[in-house]
């Protein structure tokens, strides 16, 4: 494998925080909606940016509140969530060693670029990255690869050299649809299979980062 560039994901990716958010969308959803509805909800908006996701739920649901309400809520809840959640094991030794090889790396993702900045700063990996986008910044969706493409471009690597880590099977699709090299993400919060990943993405991590090393992915055909 051919790898010049990384694009990385960051909850359910990097960050162990899948878990966190399954928990806040429902708990904050639910003074609006039933528990059942706002499962529903998270599960359809899992790829949306949040002004994206919760315009949806404000017009399916006709909530009481203004998406900039609700969104600033959410940003409080999850700032204090984030302090809560660890690095996935092995993250940071993958890291290490993709910056060891001088390989550029970016960070896409459908969190808010507030929250981005805020976890990484939390997590110490602001200076693993060249580049962060957000999907804030005008991506409404990861089902569309326009924010792959922009931090390939960012990293200055065609979509051909640039491995997507993700742990959402849309939006490794969406990447590999892009021409880009998928690596697809298991854990124990994930919410497809290994299987299903295998579907879309040329390599699958069943357990996680530990024990990969960037070596052993470049030598894979």
């Amino acid at each position: 494998m051919d790898i010049q560039g990384m694009i990385f994901d960051m909850d359910g990716t990097l960050l162990d925080s899948m878990g966190m958010w399954r928990t806040i969308f429902p708990d904050y959803f639910s003074r609006y909606v039933s528990p059942e509805q706002a499962e529903a909800h998270m599960a359809e908006a899992e790829t949306m940016n949040m002004d994206t996701s919760l315009a949806l739920f404000v017009k399916t649901y006709s909530v009481p509140a203004t998406v900039q309400e609700l969104k600033r809520g959410l940003i409080a809840r999850a700032k204090e969530g984030y302090a809560a959640q660890k690095l996935l094991p092995g993250a940071k030794d993958f890291l290490d060693q993709v910056a060891s090889a001088h390989i550029p790396m970016a960070i896409a993702s459908c969190t808010e670029l507030e929250l981005l900045d805020y976890a990484l700063d939390c997590f110490g990996l602001t200076g693993y990255f060249d580049a962060v986008f957000s999907a804030s910044m005008g991506y409404p969706s990861k089902s569309s690869p326009d924010i792959y493409l922009a931090a390939a471009e960012a990293l200055g690597t065609d979509p051909g050299v640039t491995l997507v880590a993700e742990d959402a099977l849309v939006a490794a699709a969406s990447a590999k649809g892009a021409g880009f090299e998928t690596l697809g993400l298991h854990w124990p919060s994930s919410r497809f299979s290994p299987q299903d990943m295998g579907e879309v993405c040329d390599v699958v991590l069943t357990c996680g980062w530990p024990g990969v090393t960037f070596d052993a992915l470049r030598s894979l055909s």
